[in-house]
């Protein structure tokens, strides 16, 4: 756990799913019901409890924990085959 505690990058990795949704809306026009649009600010709702964003320094290696997610949801986006 030199770069970052095992929580952060835990938690981080379930936002995969998050991301996911968000960017299938953006990039291939998925229709998404209110019902998953509130799902996911509860999830990243979540996210920021367990994260809490303003308790601890700014570590700026938290960055590539922090795009792994990114990067997988877009991933699984671009990939998507109907």
């Amino acid at each position: 756990m030199a770069i970052a505690p095992i929580a952060v990058v835990t938690t981080l990795n379930f936002t995969i799913p998050l991301f996911t949704l968000v960017l299938a809306r953006i990039f291939l026009k998925e229709a998404v019901d209110a019902t998953r649009w509130i799902g996911t600010l509860v999830g990243f709702a979540g996210v920021m409890v367990v994260v809490q964003p303003g308790a601890a320094a700014f570590n700026p290696m938290w960055r590539g924990a922090d795009g792994a997610p990114h990067t997988a949801a877009r991933h699984a986006a671009l990939n998507f085959e109907p």
